[in-house]
């Protein structure tokens, strides 16, 4: 679980675990508040929007996307990290 650090305009792909099991992203906030986007790879999915406060982190259960690629994308300012669990 090594955190990536995306900066504004960054972007990271994360896979999920098979069906039955769990899969956690974890999105840590830095000195500033900061909006974090991730997208569930699949047909018809929207993305969704994590906001954080400053020093914030939050888990974000993924694991309906079982056996696809998450994507987490930096469209703000502020610079945030997040990890998986996988």
């Amino acid at each position: 679980m090594s955190k990536t650090n995306l900066g504004p305009g960054d972007t990271k792909s994360f896979w999920t675990r098979p069906v039955g099991m769990t899969t956690y992203l974890f999105f840590e906030a830095q000195e500033h508040d900061c909006e974090a986007i991730w997208h569930i790879e699949l047909c018809c999915q929207k993305d969704r929007t994590m906001t954080l406060n400053p020093n914030e982190q939050k888990k974000v259960d993924i694991s309906s996307a079982a056996g696809a690629l998450v994507t987490v994308r930096n469209e703000g300012w502020a610079s945030f990290s997040c990890w998986s669990d996988y």
